[in-house]
């Protein structure tokens, strides 16, 4: 699932293989190709929580 496509960097997040967490990746971030990195769903929540008080401060709705 696509999550930010008006990034510098789209960013997708996917359930891992086991289905035990989740892939984040930004694609294109390094020169390499795209950054990865796998999260609990605890982190997920944690991360999405995060994100939504620091959006709520700028006032986005």
């Amino acid at each position: 699932m696509k999550i930010v496509d008006r990034s510098l960097h789209p960013i997708s997040v996917s359930p891992t293989d086991d289905r035990r967490g989740l892939e984040v990746r930004v694609h294109g971030a390094t020169p390499q190709g795209d950054f990865v990195t796998l999260m609990t769903p605890q982190d997920a929540r944690v991360l999405a929580f995060g994100l939504l008080a620091e959006a709520e401060k700028l006032g986005a709705r």
